[in-house]
């Protein structure tokens, strides 16, 4: 079984403000189809405290075969990702997460009205996620007092901003009072994608980010949407793009993918295969003993990574990680990085390259 490259972790599932119904939607737009192109982990009652998150029902090496994590938390403000004290849920996430993150290329959006807030108040290693992680300062829970009483401002996209590119604007749902208010946060050494409209709909001088990536030192990055997604409504005066096809929920999602590099083939017309592969990749022999040749073909020059991995997820040796000109052929002797011998079994030889990924297995046979 190879899973798909993308994990969504629905941390409201159950729960009576859960946004499952949204983000299936979203999936379902962009023609990703669950099992196939994504997987789904369910936190089922997380409110209650049962330590249903990622941190105890996943090891890292489990997720390390997942580039990229959705996560949403919905409107809760208690037990979203937690630090492992059971007041907080009693399921470490935080280290989970982080360990994940410093495997290196991979890739974060955090959704949810009230993330910011709960991690800020839950303990030394929460507020070093959001601060170190996500690149954020948590600044108030309540949105309305600081955005001129707006209970559902307008949504402006930075000029320039590297993931944004169907969408301008969108509006930031908020209508009931602690239900549905959501956390203000500034970036702290990260980049503001996106910035709060004043009344009249335009600029107006706030220093809140309402989207926010972040990028690691170990290449793995961050992105940062303070409403959750299920609250994103399109702006039916956008501009030139009010009159596009798809919603503003769902040109989100596919921006922030593209950028992740999943595929840029998504929501496009009928007959466009989700995830279509812009190289191929195959090895021979396979079986194999003691050298397999894995040949790749490229689309355009650019830089690639491939890289073989063991069953558990591991990383055993980095075949190219640079910049390529054209269709080429790299063997693998069997050896790990430090240029041991491995033994016979099962592995995976993942290659990513300019907004594709793609995965698949050999045996080495002795």
């Amino acid at each position: 079984y190879i899973c798909p490259p993308v994990l969504f972790w629905d941390d409201a599932e159950s729960e009576t403000r859960g946004t499952d119904e949204e983000w299936d939607g979203a999936f379902e737009n962009l023609g990703l189809i669950l099992g196939v192109h994504y997987d789904k982990y369910y936190a089922m009652a997380p409110t209650s405290s049962i330590g249903s998150g990622l941190g105890r029902r996943a090891s890292t090496n489990q997720l390390g075969w997942y580039n990229e994590l959705l996560y949403s938390t919905g409107s809760m403000t208690t037990t979203t990702i937690c630090n492992g004290d059971w007041d907080d849920g009693g399921s470490d996430d935080i280290t989970r997460l982080e360990n994940w993150l410093d495997l290196g290329d991979k890739d974060m959006f955090l959704t949810g009205n009230g993330l910011a807030f709960d991690l800020n108040g839950s303990g030394a290693s929460t507020v070093a996620f959001l601060t170190n992680r996500m690149g954020l300062t948590f600044n108030a829970q309540t949105h309305r007092d600081l955005l001129g009483g707006q209970l559902a401002p307008r949504v402006l996209a930075v000029a320039g901003n590297p993931v944004l590119s169907t969408i301008d604007s969108w509006i930031a749902f908020g209508g009931c009072p602690q239900l549905f208010d959501f956390d203000l946060v500034t970036p702290s050494g990260s980049t503001r994608l996106a910035e709060f409209a004043n009344a009249s709909g335009t600029p107006g001088g706030y220093p809140y980010s309402a989207l926010t990536l972040n990028s690691l030192g170990s290449g793995s990055r961050v992105v940062t949407l303070t409403s959750d997604l299920a609250y994103v409504e399109t702006d039916a005066n956008e501009g030139a793009k009010a009159n596009a096809t798809q919603s503003a929920r769902v040109r989100i999602l596919k921006d922030v993918l593209g950028y992740f590099g999943v595929s840029d083939n998504i929501g496009l017309a009928s007959g466009v295969t989700p995830f279509a592969g812009k190289f191929a990749l195959e090895n021979a022999p396979n079986p194999f003993n003691p050298i397999t040749e894995i040949s790749y073909t490229i689309k355009a020059p650019g830089h690639m990574t491939l890289k073989i991995f063991n069953v558990r997820g591991e990383l055993v040796k980095t075949l190219i990680n640079g910049h390529v000109e054209a269709d080429g052929v790299v063997e693998w002797d069997g050896t790990n990085g430090q240029g041991g011998k491995v033994s016979s079994g099962v592995y995976f030889y993942q290659a990513k390259m300019e907004g594709d990924v793609q995965v698949s297995k050999m045996a080495l046979v002795k």
